[in-house]
């Protein structure tokens, strides 16, 4: 009798145990999926309206330009496990030229399990004549497949620390696209961005930001374990906002995107400071 009793107290605790861990470990993996790196504090003071843009939460987050005609819309896919406020300073600073920005917070922090939510934000704002999408990392493989399938609604591509997935062949289309990248970025170099040029139309502007990294385009905390990235990425991040030099380059390719009859001068003075350089490529990197 009590070996009967002492076995069923340790099955019971070992179910214990086991339905602890279950929960445990269901929790910590739902904590790793749903992850965002969230944004750093020079984001976040731009979220707030001001008098040049006005900022608006729901249904997405929003920059409305103050005083604008708005004509042309900019869609933004954010990378992969990055919350969309961390971009708020390049977003902020495309909505100042006068231009609606949009950028959509995607299911689990992944554009690729709602990529087609720009028909939802185009449909959202019929005032908007003119569309341009853009993506960064995983968001930009997302807004080329867009792209790609939506070509009646898209007037202009660019994507950040990205490349097209093998298929969304846009080499036959007819609208502006720029590739950016940074020369550190290990996966999206000069080697990888060759390999899919055949992707892309023949007079893509493809541009290479010396001492770029892959998570540099916005501002927000890498993984603490990570801590030197984390350091490089904010000292990127205040080097975009005090000088301007990081949001010129982009905004420069904003214009030349959505309106490359107007050649928009670059200017040479942006980049004396050799943390932040560009090499300009054709649509042969390697060259």
């Amino acid at each position: 009798m009590n070996k009967q009793i002492g076995l069923n107290s340790a099955k019971k605790i070992l179910w214990a145990i086991l339905i602890f861990g279950f929960v445990i470990i269901s929790f910590l993996g739902i904590q790793w999926v749903t992850y965002a790196r969230p944004p750093l504090q020079e984001a976040i003071e731009l979220l707030e309206s001001d008098g040049l843009v006005t900022v608006t939460h729901e249904p997405w987050l929003t920059f409305i330009p103050a005083e604008s005609e708005l004509k042309t819309g900019f869609i933004f896919y954010p990378g992969g496990r990055i919350d969309p406020r961390g971009y708020a300073s390049l977003m902020h600073a495309i909505a100042s030229e006068g231009y609606l920005v949009v950028v959509p917070k995607m299911p689990i922090n992944m554009a690729v399990f709602n990529p087609n939510i720009a028909d939802e934000i185009i449909d959202h704002h019929p005032e908007i004549n003119h569309w341009v999408i853009a993506g960064h990392s995983v968001g930009g493989v997302m807004a080329a497949q867009y792209s790609y399938e939506n070509r009646e609604h898209i007037e202009g591509l660019m994507i950040w620390a990205s490349y097209p997935a093998g298929n969304s062949d846009l080499s036959d289309a007819d609208i502006p696209v720029v590739s950016i990248y940074g020369s550190l970025d290990p996966k999206v170099n000069d080697s990888s961005v060759v390999e899919r040029k055949v992707l892309l139309p023949e007079d893509t502007q493809y541009v290479r930001i010396e001492g770029g990294g892959h998570h540099q385009f916005g501002c927000k905390v890498e993984k603490l374990v990570r801590w030197k990235n984390y350091i490089r990425s904010k000292f990127r991040c205040n080097l975009g906002l005090q000088s301007g030099m990081l949001d010129d380059l982009l905004i420069h390719y904003w214009r030349k995107t959505w309106n490359p009859m107007g050649q928009v001068p670059l200017p040479s003075e942006m980049f004396q400071d050799s943390s932040i350089t560009t090499t300009g490529l054709s649509h042969n990197p390697s060259g």
